[in-house]
């Protein structure tokens, strides 16, 4: 019998909107690969392979003219803050319930990025990027449900209104977006023993500050991660990878993205005989990157910074230059 993959395929082809089928035994996961890229017609050959899929996903984006706010919240939560975003960005025409309980609601692209929380004290996800899973797929717990609308109104969306919880700085222009939809893979080159594991290590730590602090998330990002591999990892070596990264958030010791203070033994021992010397170079470190350049200026002396009196700012500014 056909799965919702082949049923499905063609109605959202004939849209436009080109999509990839789902694995059976992780209903998040895409069953292929390059599956960024994917085209109408890629997605056509792929019915007669995955046709009994019983999930399907699309990208969002420039390429298939989604954005969608997703609200990761159940019952009456979610409900208020599905009521409480559309009041804030306008109504959606298509709103999806999904395997999880949340909320999809889908608007015209126009330039937005992927923001994961956009605001710390609500779980909601802007997703002007990435997969979006469709209904009807079947989630982990229930199936996509359309709850407004229907599947032809995906071609009379309209665009997200600016508003307060949808920062200018989350914004990539309609090119923008396009170009990072369509442009290779970083890692599209990559297979056995060409340091698969190291990027994917590194990637997850550039990301971490980005995702939702759990686990599955990590899990997810890092298999999405390796579905871009010319040669996939095993999915045992990725979870592996994932629990590694979040363990160092979990436990505070992420350093990527951070600012910070090192030395080397001999720089701190030369130093320490020096304090307020010690103490400015280290503050300047923390709080700026490599390669920066900055004033190292009297107001540093103020309360909002190093609280010192001028006198010891100008003195050890100027051991600092000898």
């Amino acid at each position: 019998m056909a799965g919702i993959f082949a049923t499905a395929q063609p109605e959202y082809a004939a849209l436009g909107i080109a999509t990839f089928p789902l694995r059976s035994d992780d209903r998040k996961r895409p069953a292929v690969g390059n599956y960024n890229r994917m085209g109408l017609r890629a997605s056509h050959q792929l019915v007669m392979k995955w046709g009994d899929a019983e999930g399907l996903a699309c990208m969002a984006g420039a390429r298939n003219r989604l954005t969608v706010v997703d609200v990761d919240a159940r019952g009456a939560q979610g409900e208020r803050l599905l009521a409480d975003i559309q009041s804030e960005v306008g109504p959606s025409r298509f709103i999806v319930r999904t395997g999880g309980g949340g909320f999809h609601a889908y608007y015209k692209h126009n330039g937005e990025g992927r923001k994961i929380r956009l605001d710390p004290r609500r779980p909601i996800d802007l997703l002007g990027g990435g997969q979006i899973v469709l209904p009807p797929s079947m989630g982990s717990k229930a199936r996509y449900e359309i709850i407004e609308g229907k599947i032809d109104d995906l071609t009379g969306l309209t665009a997200i209104r600016s508003s307060p919880s949808m920062s200018p700085h989350d914004i990539m222009s309609p090119a923008d977006e396009f170009s990072a939809q369509v442009a290779p893979e970083p890692f599209a080159d990559m297979g056995a023993r060409s340091g698969r594991n190291n990027a994917l290590f590194n990637e997850l730590c550039k990301e971490a500050r980005r995702l939702p602090p759990t686990l599955d998330a990590f899990i997810n990002r890092a298999r999405e991660l390796n579905n871009t591999f010319g040669e996939q990892m095993v999915d045992s070596r990725v979870i592996n990878t994932a629990k590694s990264v979040f363990g160092y958030v979990e436990t505070g010791q992420l350093r990527t993205g951070e600012h910070g203070a090192w030395f080397k033994r001999l720089q701190a021992q030369e130093l320490a005989r020096d304090p307020y010397l010690f103490a400015l170079i280290a503050w300047l470190k923390a709080e700026n990157g490599p390669q920066s350049k900055f004033l190292v200026a009297d107001g540093l002396c103020k309360s909002d910074y190093l609280d010192w009196p001028r006198e010891r700012l100008q003195q050890a500014r100027r051991r600092r230059g000898r």
